[in-house]
């Protein structure tokens, strides 16, 4: 039996938004990062972030072609299919999250936080959904090249079918799996 897994990031994969990365150099000078900005930083030595703009969703514009894929997929309904969006915000953001797609979108779906910017967060997430509920048909799309290499080197091998799309790119990786 198939289950599918369509997992959708927040930030510049659904919707543009206001918040930035506050981020202070060793030398005390402060950069404010967006978050396509940050997701391809490369971090120094001494460098802290500051990520309490994401805690909620300030001034959010759907990003269309994402979008159009999103509510079709969000509408085909929830029969062996689980949709959700799996964003590195915390937890405080959720219910935001949960009104703009509300608002733009009219649908209620599961809204992950993991409170972390580490790849591997949701490369994880996303193995536990199929090694411990069975989803064996997984599409993935994000803006971050990091988590795109972290989610594809962690399912590529896995007895799946699987599409990911890294909008950095474009490049999407794709494989079947399936015995």
């Amino acid at each position: 039996m198939t289950k599918k897994l369509r997992v959708f990031d927040f930030d510049d994969t659904l919707f543009e938004t206001g918040g930035k990365v506050i981020l202070t150099k060793s030398d005390g000078s402060v950069i404010k990062l967006t978050p396509a900005q940050y997701a391809v930083y490369t971090q120094q030595p001494g460098d802290k972030f500051d990520f309490s703009e994401f805690s909620s969703v300030i001034d959010p514009v759907v990003i269309r072609n994402v979008a159009k894929r999103f509510y079709k997929i969000v509408s085909a309904g929830s029969d062996g299919r689980l949709a959700v969006v799996l964003t590195a915000r915390g937890p405080e953001s959720q219910p935001h999250i949960q009104n703009v797609l509300q608002r733009y979108f009219k649908v209620n779906i599961p809204i992950v936080t993991v409170g972390t910017s580490d790849p591997m967060a949701k490369a994880n997430w996303i193995k536990d959904k199929i090694e411990n509920e069975g989803y064996n048909d997984i599409f993935f799309i994000d803006d971050s090249p990091k988590n795109i290499k972290a989610v594809y080197a962690t399912i590529k091998d896995m007895p799946i079918k699987y599409k990911i799309v890294d909008l950095s790119g474009p490049r999407k990786f794709e494989g079947n799996n399936l015995v």
